[in-house]
C-alpha cells in the first residue's frame, strides 16, 4: 500500500490534500462496526426493538464525521494560504504539527538554503540556521499523538537566542527526507 494514503499519514496531518475525506470516511467505517457490534448485544439481550435502529444505522454515522471534515477543510484551507506568504524557493516542505513550548498547531515546515522555517498556524514564524541546532530527536509517541508507518516527530534543541521555550519541535507525515537533512547537518 502507497505510503501517502496511509492510515497514519492521515491521522498525523489530517488537513492536508484529500485526508479530511479519508478521515470523515475512516470515521464513517468505525462507527458502523460500532453500531454494528451495539445491535448485536441487543439481539443477544432480545431488546433489538428498544434500539433505534434508523438513529444509529442512519443518522448517527452519516452525521458524526461531518464536524471533523468541516473543520479540518477549513484548517487546510488556511494552511495553504499560509503556505503562500513563505519563501517559494524550499529545497523541502512539509505540512506539519509544530510544539512551540505547550502551543500545538498546524503548520508549515520548510527548508531555505541553510534556514530552518517552522511557520504554526497559531503563533509567530520560527526561524533558525540548521547548524544552530544543537540534538535532533526522534520520536513515535509524542504529546499524546502516536507516529507509526513513515510519520515521525522531530523534537530539536537550539540555543536560548532562538526560543526559551523547553520544547520546539515538528511532526510530518513523511520523515524520511527531514530524517535525512536534519540528521546530515547536525553531526
Amino acid at each position: 500500500m502507497d505510503d501517502k494514503t496511509s492510515l497514519w499519514r492521515t491521522l498525523a496531518i489530517p488537513w492536508a490534500g484529500k485526508n479530511p475525506y479519508r478521515l470523515a470516511l475512516y470515521l464513517l467505517v468505525f462507527i458502523y462496526l460500532l453500531d454494528a457490534a451495539l445491535l448485536g448485544f441487543f439481539l443477544l439481550l432480545g431488546q433489538a426493538d428498544s434500539f433505534p435502529v434508523w438513529f444509529w444505522f442512519i443518522l448517527f454515522p452519516a452525521l458524526f464525521p461531518l464536524p471533523f471534515l468541516v473543520m479540518y477543510l477549513i484548517i487546510g484551507r488556511l494552511i495553504k494560504n499560509l503556505g503562500k506568504k513563505l519563501p517559494d524557493d524550499a529545497s523541502l516542505r512539509s505540512n506539519c504539527i509544530v510544539l512551540h513550548g505547550f502551543v500545538q498547531s498546524p503548520g508549515i515546515v520548510q527548508i531555505t538554503g541553510d534556514t530552518l522555517i517552522i511557520q504554526p498556524l497559531v503563533g509567530r514564524q520560527i526561524s533558525l540556521p540548521i547548524r544552530e541546532i544543537s540534538q535532533v530527536s526522534e520520536h513515535r509517541w509524542w504529546n499524546g499523538q502516536l507516529y507509526l508507518g513513515r510519520t515521525c516527530f522531530f523534537k530539536l534543541k537550539v540555543p536560548p537566542a532562538v526560543s526559551t521555550k523547553l520544547r520546539l519541535g515538528f511532526g510530518v507525515a513523511d520523515g524520511d527526507p527531514w530524517r535525512e537533512v536534519l540528521h546530515r547537518t547536525n553531526r
